[in-house]
């Protein structure tokens, strides 16, 4: 398996940071026929502290951080980026 040289930067300097999402809780290509639902849309945005579906520039912004210099002294950690999910 090959990897280029910016993603091997990033999965470096995310110093092995575990970044967890519900994916059923985001609005993405993969589940965008489910939360087209309209039962489904707010049962998925009831879950949230937010009271709203996560985006993927949620958690990219989360990744973001991470991969940043801002976050040099961040290793070795779980971040829940659930929107409060699991409170």
């Amino acid at each position: 398996m090959s990897c280029s040289n910016d993603l091997h930067g990033l999965i470096f300097a995310m110093k092995e940071t575990t970044l967890y999402s519900a994916f059923t809780r985001l609005a993405t290509d993969m589940n965008k026929d489910w939360l087209a639902i309209p039962e489904a849309h707010a049962q998925a945005a009831s879950m949230s502290a937010f009271g709203r579906v996560g985006t993927t520039k949620d958690i990219a912004d989360v990744v973001a951080f991470v991969a940043s210099e801002e976050a040099r002294w961040i290793t070795g950690q779980f971040i829940d980026a659930t929107g409060g999910t699991r409170l």
